[in-house]
């Protein structure tokens, strides 16, 4: 479920609420965020399993 999730977030150019209130989203987006929000924002190149991990915490493989 998750890869599928990361898979369509980064296709549509979407960000990620974590559960810790910190975003993950594509560098691209920055200048949509609301003023404030970059300070809690992850902003990576592409959203993939490895950065969503990087930001959320390691996954119990296998990620599904």
């Amino acid at each position: 479920m998750w890869k599928i999730i990361i898979e369509l977030a980064d296709r549509l150019r979407a960000a990620v609420l974590l559960p810790d209130g910190t975003l993950l989203c594509r560098e691209e987006t920055r200048g949509h965020l609301p003023e404030g929000m970059e300070d809690d924002a992850v902003l990576v190149p592409e959203i993939t399993p490895a950065a969503f991990e990087r930001a959320a915490g390691p996954f119990t493989h296998p990620l599904t």
